[in-house]
């Protein structure tokens, strides 16, 4: 800071404002992270899904965030899934929204997924190392069901299956399966993993 005086001299002193770290104590940015949490689990201009702030990891005590990724089998091209934040130090793995939605409305008993219902039934859900959810409702009841993690594609019909088989007749000739066989030889020798261990 720089003082000027009546009399035309002037004065330098230094300062450091210690304003926000007064302020900004641990009980302040506790509690306000404490209403952070219950704004976006409580808000209701649709900016935050139902499962934020709602979804535990057991293993490490994160909150699991929304992560979201190209699909051509979902609606809108989009493919939502919950994730541990810590995933590179964690065992959890990620929850597809679409099935925890199924999940969360079978649980609660009902026909669809309802997120002011859940809002006001369900605390949070934790997640374990071997990926049980364990639904926490406000009344005391802890319901716990298995996520199955395998990968779920479009079962293939029977005219999938013709169209397929159909479509391969003819292709692998003696003489094209000499030709790859000639080419992987060729691969291997030059890459230097054949079967030999060159």
């Amino acid at each position: 800071m720089e003082f000027h005086f009546y009399d035309g001299t002037t004065a330098l002193q230094e300062w450091v404002s210690t304003a926000k770290k007064d302020c900004w104590t641990d009980e302040h940015k506790d509690r306000q992270r404490e209403w952070m949490k219950n704004y976006m689990a409580n808000a209701s201009d649709g900016r935050f899904s139902e499962f934020t702030t709602r979804i535990r990891c057991e293993h490490c005590a994160s909150t699991f965030r929304r992560n979201t990724q190209p699909s051509k089998s979902a609606n809108g091209g989009k493919m939502h899934y919950w994730r541990c934040p810590t995933s590179g130090d964690c065992v959890t793995t990620g929850i597809r929204e679409d099935r925890l939605k199924d999940i969360t409305a079978s649980v609660m008993g009902l026909a669809e997924h309802d997120a002011d219902a859940f809002k006001e039934q369900v605390e949070y859900i934790s997640v374990s190392d071997d990926m049980k959810l364990s639904f926490h409702f406000f009344d005391g009841r802890e319901p716990v069901v298995q996520y199955n993690t395998k990968r779920q594609g479009t079962p293939w019909t029977e005219e999938r299956h013709k169209k397929f088989s159909d479509s391969m007749q003819g292709k692998y000739t003696e003489e094209r399966r000499e030709a790859m066989s000639q080419r992987m030889k060729q691969i291997r020798s030059e890459k230097h993993w054949s079967s030999k261990r060159k």
